[in-house]
């Protein structure tokens, strides 16, 4: 299975058989987290590691697993805050135009 896991294997230089789904250095392992968090390429990133672990595939079931459901639930948890945070400052802008048009009028009337 080496092949399939190990980078640069068979004098092959720099070349990873399956794209960029690797967890040998930092920047690797985050574009692969990253393309996890895309329910469209999970299976990808994970039967790569799970041909690298072995014995230890349980774990990286869990590890998958756990990884997809926090971003299941943060995607839209963020998405969310983000709609509710835009309201909030709209109805404070608009709270601070009518005030400020109530005190325009009592300075002309007084």
């Amino acid at each position: 299975w080496d092949w399939l896991v190990c980078r640069g294997g068979g004098g092959g230089g720099a070349a990873v058989p399956y794209g960029f789904s690797h967890f040998d250095d930092f920047g690797g392992a985050f574009l692969s987290l990253l393309q996890v968090t895309v329910p469209d390429s999970v299976q990808d990133v994970l039967f790569t590691a799970l041909y690298a672990e072995g014995p230890y595939a349980p774990l990286t079931y869990a590890f998958f697993g756990a990884l997809n459901l926090s971003c299941t639930f943060l995607c839209p948890g963020l998405f969310v805050a983000v709609i509710t945070g835009t309201f909030h400052r709209v109805r404070s802008a608009k709270r601070i135009a009518v005030l400020q048009a109530v005190r325009q009028r009592v300075r002309t009337r007084g």
